[in-house]
């Protein structure tokens, strides 16, 4: 394998859904961390709703990111993927909790490790979740338009042509 190919494959999956969806949870984590002690150092609306109000921001902001750029489709209603997308995503924090739950109380495992086992195997299944049931996408569209060989390759603009 050339070092071309290396950083051929490395910029694709830069480019792929599923880094921008690391991304932006990433994002989301530090921004609730941010907004949080904004509130509660600083507005000094207390801990609870210092917390909740940046959770409540998060969850619409997430919703956007999904549909406008890490699946990109948005030409289904709105209404149809917001509602599938809250389900979800109350369906996945109660499934989190409950094998958490199950795993810590009834077989003794360390919650640590429980931890790091349940958050990591949600985070996948949940991407692949939203993609297929959510946000309706077949397959992946390509990281970047197919180039000329003297061309440097763009990424796409849309990827209309692969979204039910």
């Amino acid at each position: 394998m050339t070092p071309s190919s290396n950083t051929a494959r490395l910029k694709e999956f830069l480019l792929s859904p599923f880094a921008t969806y690391i991304a932006f949870s990433g994002l989301s984590f530090f921004l609730v961390l941010g907004l949080t002690t904004l509130f509660v150092e600083i507005v000094d609306l207390g801990e609870n709703l210092g917390f909740l109000i940046p959770l409540v921001i998060v969850f619409f902001l997430n919703f956007l990111a999904c549909r406008y750029f890490i699946y990109r489709n948005p030409h289904d209603s709105i209404v149809g993927q917001f509602i599938r997308f809250s389900i979800s995503a109350i369906g996945f924090r109660v499934a989190e909790y409950l094998t958490y739950s199950l795993l810590v109380t009834y077989f003794g495992l360390w919650y640590f490790g429980v931890m790091i086992v349940v958050l990591p195997t949600s985070f996948v299944v949940k991407y692949l979740y939203f993609k297929v049931i959510v946000f309706r996408i077949k397959r992946d569209r390509p990281a970047v338009a197919p180039a000329a060989a003297d061309e440097e390759a763009v990424p796409l603009a849309s990827g209309a042509d692969e979204i039910r």
